[in-house]
C-alpha cells in the first residue's frame, strides 16, 4: 500500500472509529436514560447521512471497506431507531 492510500485509510479509519465508539458507548452506559440512548444514536446516522459518508461520489478518497463501515453502522442505527 503505498503512503497516500495507507494514509487515507488511516483518516477514514479514525472517522469511523469515532462514530462507532460513540454509538458504543449507547450499550456500555448503564445511567443513560432511552432518550439519551436514542439521541445518541440518531445523532451517529445523522452524521453518517448529512456528511454523505457512504457516498462515493462525494468521497471518492474513501476506501470501500471503510464505507462499508459506515453504511453498517448506518443501517444498524437506522434499524434501532425504527423501533419503538
Amino acid at each position: 500500500m503505498n503512503g497516500q492510500k495507507q494514509s487515507s485509510a488511516d483518516y477514514w479509519g479514525a472517522k469511523f472509529r469515532g462514530l462507532q465508539n460513540k454509538y458504543n458507548r449507547t450499550t456500555e452506559e448503564p445511567k443513560m436514560s432511552t432518550e439519551e440512548i436514542r439521541a445518541t444514536i440518531k445523532a451517529v446516522a445523522d452524521e453518517i447521512a448529512d456528511r454523505g459518508y457512504t457516498d462515493a461520489a462525494k468521497f471518492p478518497d474513501m476506501p470501500e471497506d471503510a464505507r462499508t463501515l459506515f453504511r453498517t453502522l448506518s443501517t444498524a442505527a437506522n434499524q434501532y431507531l425504527a423501533t419503538p
